[in-house]
């Protein structure tokens, strides 16, 4: 609790503080520990995931400066890779089928889950055509073959170039955008699940955002035509 008590005089917000309370508890039980009082759960409403429109993901593609930046967008669009999947990505991980997120000394996928995002052949296919970067095995690294902890950096750059407020890009939302794409386009949610690593459907579930009125008349006509 004190420990709690900390995070949250250094302006924690309500949902880090329930993270960092669910990470203290594994951490024990893994351990063979015990909290000595019970510690509670912290009530926090969490944020309506954002996703990129369409006009912004043209934009964001038109300003990158080379085209492994470009490539580097697309694979986050249609993969829903979270930050570090997508910095560790190895290109032994580029399946004939899709993107395998696999453990390695260097890297632990998030909850320890293994899978295979199944993606678009043309994004494997544009893969498999990049070059190694200074012997490096990382699909996506810096110029010298490290581990490229920048990728948000160049984001915000590439935003500030295509007219885009900074403040309106961050990596995760192009996960968010993979969801809400697949959702809208009629995948199973149980599926949609899967491809995200979501460990229960009800986290799925908050990228179906309602349509707004035009869409949801429009998908109405479909279905009953």
């Amino acid at each position: 609790m004190a420990y709690l008590s900390a995070c949250k005089s250094k302006g924690d917000s309500s949902r880090t503080l329930e993270n960092r309370r669910v990470r203290a508890l594994a951490f024990l039980k893994h351990a063979g520990l015990k909290p000595l009082i019970p510690i509670p759960s912290i009530r926090f409403t969490p944020p309506k995931p954002e996703s990129y429109t369409q006009p912004e993901v043209n934009a964001l593609m038109s300003a990158s400066t080379t085209d492994r930046d470009r490539l580097l967008w697309t694979a986050y669009l249609q993969s829903g890779f979270r930050m570090q999947e997508m910095m560790f990505l190895r290109f032994q991980d580029v399946l004939d089928h899709g993107l395998a997120i696999r453990a390695h000394d260097e890297f632990q996928p998030k909850t320890h889950e293994e899978r295979v995002v199944h993606t678009p052949k043309s994004l494997i296919e544009a893969l498999r055509q990049l070059h190694p970067i200074g012997g490096s095995d990382l699909v996506f690294p810096t110029e010298r073959g490290t581990v490229n902890w920048h990728q948000l950096r160049t984001l915000k750059r590439t935003a500030k170039r295509a007219g885009i407020p900074e403040e309106k890009v961050w990596l995760h939302k192009w996960r968010a955008t993979f969801a809400t794409r697949l959702l809208r386009g009629g995948l199973d949610v149980r599926e949609v699940s899967r491809q995200l690593g979501h460990q229960n459907l009800k986290t799925t579930l908050r990228y179906l955002a309602a349509m707004d009125d035009g869409t949801l008349s429009s998908k109405i006509e479909t279905i009953w035509q």
